[in-house]
């Protein structure tokens, strides 16, 4: 939320990248983003760059296959 008002709708900013972490186009709905430089895009690549940085960009071990009950799948009596 941009604002401290309650009754103003989120911004919606977003980039388009390549692969390799080049940056396509970016695009906000705020007043300066119409422009297409606000500094709600910056902040958007600062948290990627930082995420990525930082190694949270990783599978959660909850993204994983459950390891810990592979000894008793098939073992039922």
């Amino acid at each position: 939320m941009h604002s401290q008002r309650l009754n103003e709708e989120p911004l919606q900013p977003w980039i388009a990248a390549n692969v390799d972490g080049s940056i396509i186009c970016g695009h906000c709905n705020c007043m300066v983003g119409l422009g297409k430089s606000c500094s709600h895009i910056g902040a958007v690549l600062f948290k990627i760059e930082a995420a990525v940085r930082l190694g949270y960009t990783k599978a959660a071990c909850t993204d994983m296959p459950c390891k810990w009950n592979n000894d008793f799948k098939g073992k039922k009596k």
